[in-house]
Protein backbone atom coordinates (compact mmCIF):
# COMPACT_ATOMS: atom_id res chain seq x y z
CA UNK A 1 0.00 0.00 0.00
CA UNK A 2 1.10 3.51 -0.76
CA UNK A 3 1.09 5.58 2.11
CA UNK A 4 3.16 8.48 0.48
CA UNK A 5 1.14 12.20 1.24
CA UNK A 6 1.69 14.60 -1.54
CA UNK A 7 1.65 18.28 -0.38
CA UNK A 8 -1.88 19.14 -1.55
CA UNK A 9 -2.83 15.74 1.01
CA UNK A 10 -0.93 16.69 3.78
CA UNK A 11 -2.96 19.39 6.78
CA UNK A 12 -0.14 20.35 8.71
CA UNK A 13 3.76 20.35 8.68
CA UNK A 14 4.08 17.62 11.23
CA UNK A 15 2.18 15.10 8.72
CA UNK A 16 4.90 11.92 8.65
CA UNK A 17 6.61 11.70 5.52
CA UNK A 18 6.84 8.30 3.63
CA UNK A 19 9.31 8.23 0.91
CA UNK A 20 9.48 7.17 -2.64
CA UNK A 21 12.27 6.61 -4.67
CA UNK A 22 11.57 9.87 -6.44
CA UNK A 23 11.53 11.62 -3.25
CA UNK A 24 14.99 10.16 -2.57
CA UNK A 25 16.61 11.25 -5.77
CA UNK A 26 15.51 15.08 -5.13
CA UNK A 27 17.30 14.72 -2.19
CA UNK A 28 20.27 13.39 -3.26
CA UNK A 29 20.16 15.64 -5.91
CA UNK A 30 20.53 18.57 -3.37
CA UNK A 31 24.31 17.68 -2.36
CA UNK A 32 24.59 16.52 -6.12
CA UNK A 33 23.99 20.05 -7.60
CA UNK A 34 25.94 21.74 -4.49
CA UNK A 35 28.72 19.86 -5.27
CA UNK A 36 28.66 20.70 -9.09
CA UNK A 37 28.15 24.47 -8.52
CA UNK A 38 31.39 24.43 -6.85
CA UNK A 39 33.39 22.83 -9.45
CA UNK A 40 31.96 24.75 -12.08
CA UNK A 41 32.51 28.18 -10.57
CA UNK A 42 36.08 27.08 -9.44
CA UNK A 43 36.68 26.24 -12.90
CA UNK A 44 35.99 29.44 -14.35
CA UNK A 45 37.86 30.95 -12.24
CA UNK A 46 40.79 29.36 -13.06
CA UNK A 47 40.87 26.63 -15.33
CA UNK A 48 44.17 24.77 -14.28
CA UNK A 49 43.47 23.30 -11.37
CA UNK A 50 42.23 19.99 -13.05
CA UNK A 51 38.88 20.73 -11.89
CA UNK A 52 36.36 18.36 -13.67
CA UNK A 53 33.09 16.86 -13.96
CA UNK A 54 30.81 14.14 -15.67
CA UNK A 55 27.65 13.41 -16.22
CA UNK A 56 27.41 9.64 -15.36
CA UNK A 57 24.87 7.07 -14.66
CA UNK A 58 21.84 9.29 -13.94
CA UNK A 59 24.12 11.47 -11.60
CA UNK A 60 27.81 13.02 -11.65
CA UNK A 61 31.03 12.48 -10.78
CA UNK A 62 32.70 15.61 -9.28
CA UNK A 63 36.60 16.38 -8.49
CA UNK A 64 37.86 20.02 -7.36
CA UNK A 65 40.97 18.59 -4.99
CA UNK A 66 42.40 15.71 -3.88
CA UNK A 67 41.63 15.73 -0.31
CA UNK A 68 38.64 18.57 -0.46
CA UNK A 69 35.45 18.14 1.05
CA UNK A 70 33.54 18.89 -2.07
CA UNK A 71 33.89 16.22 -4.78
CA UNK A 72 31.92 12.38 -5.04
CA UNK A 73 29.83 10.76 -6.93
CA UNK A 74 26.21 11.67 -6.89
CA UNK A 75 23.13 10.11 -8.08
CA UNK A 76 24.28 6.37 -8.85
CA UNK A 77 22.00 4.30 -9.36
CA UNK A 78 18.30 6.07 -9.37
CA UNK A 79 18.02 5.96 -13.41
CA UNK A 80 18.55 1.78 -13.50
CA UNK A 81 20.70 -0.79 -12.96
CA UNK A 82 24.48 -0.41 -12.58
CA UNK A 83 27.25 -2.73 -13.94
CA UNK A 84 30.40 -3.90 -12.22
CA UNK A 85 32.26 -1.78 -15.79
CA UNK A 86 29.63 1.43 -14.39
CA UNK A 87 31.83 0.84 -11.34
CA UNK A 88 35.15 0.74 -13.14
CA UNK A 89 34.42 4.08 -14.84
CA UNK A 90 34.17 5.69 -11.45
CA UNK A 91 37.46 4.74 -10.17
CA UNK A 92 39.01 5.57 -13.30
CA UNK A 93 37.50 9.37 -13.31
CA UNK A 94 39.02 9.52 -9.66
CA UNK A 95 42.16 7.94 -9.75
CA UNK A 96 43.08 9.97 -13.00
CA UNK A 97 43.66 12.60 -10.52
CA UNK A 98 45.06 10.96 -8.02
CA UNK A 99 42.06 10.64 -5.70
CA UNK A 100 39.88 8.41 -3.50
CA UNK A 101 36.45 7.04 -5.48
CA UNK A 102 34.13 7.99 -2.78
CA UNK A 103 30.34 7.39 -3.88
CA UNK A 104 27.24 8.52 -2.19
CA UNK A 105 24.92 5.76 -2.13
CA UNK A 106 21.50 5.96 -0.92
CA UNK A 107 18.89 3.03 0.24
CA UNK A 108 16.44 3.99 -2.49
CA UNK A 109 19.20 3.20 -5.14
CA UNK A 110 18.98 0.38 -7.30
CA UNK A 111 20.30 -2.78 -4.97
CA UNK A 112 22.86 -3.37 -8.21
CA UNK A 113 24.37 -0.53 -6.92
CA UNK A 114 25.51 -1.96 -3.69
CA UNK A 115 26.17 -5.56 -5.04
CA UNK A 116 29.09 -3.99 -7.12
CA UNK A 117 30.84 -1.37 -5.04
CA UNK A 118 31.06 -4.40 -2.57
CA UNK A 119 32.56 -6.87 -5.13
CA UNK A 120 34.94 -3.81 -6.32
CA UNK A 121 36.40 -3.28 -2.64
CA UNK A 122 34.43 -0.40 -1.67
CA UNK A 123 33.49 -0.13 2.06
CA UNK A 124 31.03 2.64 4.11
CA UNK A 125 33.21 5.65 5.53
CA UNK A 126 30.14 7.50 6.94
CA UNK A 127 26.56 7.24 7.71
CA UNK A 128 24.05 9.89 7.01
CA UNK A 129 20.37 11.18 8.15
CA UNK A 130 18.30 13.44 6.33
CA UNK A 131 15.32 15.25 8.36
CA UNK A 132 12.51 16.46 6.40
CA UNK A 133 9.45 18.47 6.81
CA UNK A 134 6.84 19.93 5.07
CA UNK A 135 6.23 23.26 4.28
CA UNK A 136 2.75 24.74 3.49
CA UNK A 137 1.22 28.06 3.07
CA UNK A 138 0.75 29.98 5.77
CA UNK A 139 3.62 28.50 7.80
CA UNK A 140 5.67 30.97 10.05
CA UNK A 141 8.59 30.63 11.43
CA UNK A 142 9.43 32.31 14.08
CA UNK A 143 9.15 36.14 15.30
CA UNK A 144 12.49 38.26 14.69
CA UNK A 145 15.07 37.91 17.13
CA UNK A 146 15.63 41.18 19.49
CA UNK A 147 18.88 42.76 18.20
CA UNK A 148 19.65 40.42 15.47
CA UNK A 149 19.72 41.34 11.89
CA UNK A 150 19.70 38.66 9.11
CA UNK A 151 20.07 39.91 5.47
CA UNK A 152 21.51 39.55 2.13
CA UNK A 153 25.61 40.16 2.15
CA UNK A 154 27.08 42.88 0.61
CA UNK A 155 30.07 42.49 -1.76
CA UNK A 156 32.32 43.87 0.08
CA UNK A 157 31.44 41.39 2.95
CA UNK A 158 31.98 37.92 0.96
CA UNK A 159 34.97 37.56 2.09
CA UNK A 160 34.51 37.74 6.01
CA UNK A 161 31.21 35.47 5.27
CA UNK A 162 33.35 33.21 3.90
CA UNK A 163 35.70 33.15 6.58
CA UNK A 164 33.05 32.89 9.45
CA UNK A 165 31.64 29.43 8.14
CA UNK A 166 34.87 27.92 7.34
CA UNK A 167 35.53 28.38 10.96
CA UNK A 168 32.45 27.12 11.80
CA UNK A 169 33.09 23.77 10.31
CA UNK A 170 36.29 23.73 10.65
CA UNK A 171 37.71 24.93 13.76
CA UNK A 172 41.30 25.22 14.11
CA UNK A 173 41.69 23.64 10.02
CA UNK A 174 39.50 26.26 8.96
CA UNK A 175 42.38 28.47 6.26
CA UNK A 176 42.88 24.91 5.05
CA UNK A 177 39.39 25.58 3.33
CA UNK A 178 38.92 28.83 2.92
CA UNK A 179 38.02 28.72 -0.46
CA UNK A 180 35.89 26.11 -0.07
CA UNK A 181 32.99 28.66 0.59
CA UNK A 182 33.82 31.44 -2.00
CA UNK A 183 31.29 29.95 -4.99
CA UNK A 184 28.55 30.60 -2.37
CA UNK A 185 29.86 33.78 -1.04
CA UNK A 186 27.83 35.92 -4.05
CA UNK A 187 26.50 39.15 -3.34
CA UNK A 188 23.89 38.53 -6.21
CA UNK A 189 22.39 35.45 -4.87
CA UNK A 190 19.53 36.43 -2.56
CA UNK A 191 19.75 32.95 -0.93
CA UNK A 192 23.46 34.44 0.72
CA UNK A 193 22.54 35.34 3.81
CA UNK A 194 24.10 36.62 7.00
CA UNK A 195 23.23 37.35 10.64
CA UNK A 196 24.56 40.56 12.19
CA UNK A 197 24.72 40.84 16.55
CA UNK A 198 25.23 44.39 17.64
CA UNK A 199 27.00 44.87 13.66
CA UNK A 200 29.34 42.08 13.90
CA UNK A 201 28.76 39.04 11.79
CA UNK A 202 27.99 35.95 13.53
CA UNK A 203 25.96 33.36 11.12
CA UNK A 204 26.22 32.91 7.53
CA UNK A 205 24.43 30.53 5.23
CA UNK A 206 24.01 30.57 1.58
CA UNK A 207 21.94 28.30 -1.13
CA UNK A 208 20.78 27.45 -4.75
CA UNK A 209 18.07 26.63 -7.02
CA UNK A 210 18.11 23.32 -8.31
CA UNK A 211 14.89 24.04 -11.21
CA UNK A 212 14.98 20.88 -12.33
CA UNK A 213 14.81 18.93 -9.23
CA UNK A 214 12.32 21.48 -7.48
CA UNK A 215 13.98 22.35 -4.53
CA UNK A 216 16.30 24.17 -3.12
CA UNK A 217 20.08 23.33 -2.21
CA UNK A 218 21.05 24.86 1.49
CA UNK A 219 25.04 25.65 3.05
CA UNK A 220 24.33 24.73 6.18
CA UNK A 221 24.98 20.99 7.62
CA UNK A 222 21.92 18.64 6.99
CA UNK A 223 22.36 14.96 6.86
CA UNK A 224 21.24 12.79 4.02
CA UNK A 225 20.10 9.37 3.76
CA UNK A 226 22.64 7.05 2.50
CA UNK A 227 25.94 5.98 3.13
CA UNK A 228 29.33 7.59 1.52
CA UNK A 229 31.49 4.49 0.15
CA UNK A 230 34.89 5.26 -0.61
CA UNK A 231 37.97 3.53 -2.39
CA UNK A 232 41.32 4.65 -3.31
CA UNK A 233 43.85 3.32 -6.29
CA UNK A 234 46.13 1.69 -3.17
CA UNK A 235 43.19 -0.44 -1.86
CA UNK A 236 40.65 0.33 0.89
CA UNK A 237 40.55 3.60 2.23
CA UNK A 238 38.26 3.47 5.80
CA UNK A 239 38.57 7.00 7.12
CA UNK A 240 35.36 8.87 7.45
CA UNK A 241 35.29 12.19 4.84
CA UNK A 242 34.02 15.32 5.00
CA UNK A 243 30.43 15.76 3.67
CA UNK A 244 27.11 16.99 4.22
CA UNK A 245 27.48 20.59 3.44
CA UNK A 246 24.53 20.58 1.77
CA UNK A 247 20.84 19.81 2.06
CA UNK A 248 17.56 19.77 0.05
CA UNK A 249 14.06 21.28 1.29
Amino acid sequence: MNVSKTAAQVKKSSDPIFLTASDARRMEAAEEHGALFHAQFMHRHDARRGIAWEAFGGGHLVFVAKGFPVGRAHGLGFAGKITTEDIQHVEEFYFRHDSAAQVDVCPYADPSLFEYLNQRGFQVAEFNQTLARWILPGDHFGQKLKGIEIRPIKTKEGEQWSQLLARTFFADQWQQFAELFWPWARADNPLTLAAFSGGRMVGAASGLMVTGQKLAAFLWRLHRAGFSWTRNSNGIFAGASQSGTAGGM
